[in-house]
């Protein structure tokens, strides 16, 4: 696992998710839910760069914006996330991102992985 590809993710993440906290502020809410995979988020242009979130994710696969307060299939009630599909990372490499940014759990934090690894998922806005 490239050291360069895990800065790049968490980068991505800060970043993405400064635009996405701008445009709640300054609209009341988070954009609507993307409803697919490989789509720019509703209402996001003049605060996220679309060629930077619709390029490939330095750990494989695409961006994909969740605005749910249901629960999902991580259990987990959220308000915003920033989701990678297909991710083709492995688990091991996950859990040491994990380590050296979050809480060093793939199951809690902010940083969550599911369905074998395959989708990693940034929570922005947990509810509780």
């Amino acid at each position: 696992m490239p050291l360069r590809n895990r800065e790049n993710h968490w980068n991505d993440c800060r970043v993405f998710s400064t635009a996405f906290y701008q445009y709640a502020q300054e609209k009341g809410d988070f954009p609507a839910d993307q409803n697919g995979v490989g789509l720019f988020p509703p209402n996001m242009d003049g605060y996220l760069n679309r060629t930077q979130w619709l390029r490939k994710t330095p750990l494989g696969g695409t961006y994909d914006w969740d605005n749910k307060t249901a629960n999902n299939s991580t259990g987990v009630k959220f308000t915003g996330v920033i989701r990678v599909n297909n991710c083709n990372w492995t688990t091991a490499n996950l859990l040491k991102v994990d380590q050296w940014y979050d809480d060093g759990n793939l199951a809690t934090g902010n940083l969550r992985v599911t369905d074998a690894g395959a989708t990693v998922l940034y929570i922005m806005e947990p509810l509780k």
